[in-house]
């Protein structure tokens, strides 16, 4: 997967509400088949999308994702047989290949709900981004590439700002309608009215026998 699309996936996860991480290599050692800057999407489910090196590092690296998206906090790892001094903050484990390069790989999560855009330029606007800042929130320029959007205009642009805001809840709602018609959202939707008709003939069940 090129570079455009891991962002192109990471912005639909985002809007999707669905947390994830960035896996990227920062340094290798010969021999690997990995080389600095290589990138890629792990998801929750541990699904990884783009190019960290073989599959001797595949395991380790969907491991560690996972365990930095539960936990919310980026680490450093390294993979290595090499007898290399410990460092502070760098999570080590071993190569599994007979080739015993070393790989060392940044691991950023990101988590939609930790994710917010701020319209607006007033001093409300810069107060709830220095907030979010200090609250570890990650700011996003764009509506459309977040679940949550603030509205701090204050009478300068307020009209073109709603409708950005608004532009972003309609793109929503047609994900939301088209996951619905996906064959699991077909079966939700259908689990969901089997129950409603159930609760309504217990009612008049209850009705008919003078029960409230």
């Amino acid at each position: 997967m090129t570079s455009n699309g891991l962002l192109e996936l990471a912005q639909a996860l985002t809007r999707r509400g669905e947390a994830y991480a960035m896996v990227t290599v920062v340094r290798v050692t010969a021999p690997t088949s990995a080389y600095v800057g290589a990138q890629a999407i792990v998801r929750g489910d541990g699904t990884l999308e783009g190019w960290i090196g073989g599959g001797c590092a595949k395991d380790v690296v969907v491991a560690a994702a996972r365990e930095a998206i539960a936990a919310g906090e980026p680490k450093l790892i390294r993979i290595s047989n090499e007898r290399l001094q410990a460092e502070v903050g760098v999570e080590e484990h071993p190569m599994s290949c007979a080739s015993n390069g070393t790989i060392e790989l940044f691991i950023h999560p990101q988590s939609a709900r930790s994710v917010l855009c701020v319209l607006g330029t007033t001093p409300a606007a810069d107060e709830a981004r220095f907030l979010a800042d200090r609250l570890g929130i990650r700011l996003a320029d764009a509506p459309d590439e977040v679940p949550v959007v603030l509205v701090a205009t204050q009478g300068h642009g307020d009209e073109d700002a709603l409708e950005r805001a608004f532009a972003r809840t309609d793109a929503h709602t047609r994900d939301q309608r088209r996951a619905a018609r996906s064959p699991a959202g077909s079966r939700r939707a259908g689990r969901g009215r089997e129950d409603a008709h159930r609760d309504r003939t217990r009612r008049n069940g209850r009705r008919a026998c003078g029960v409230t």
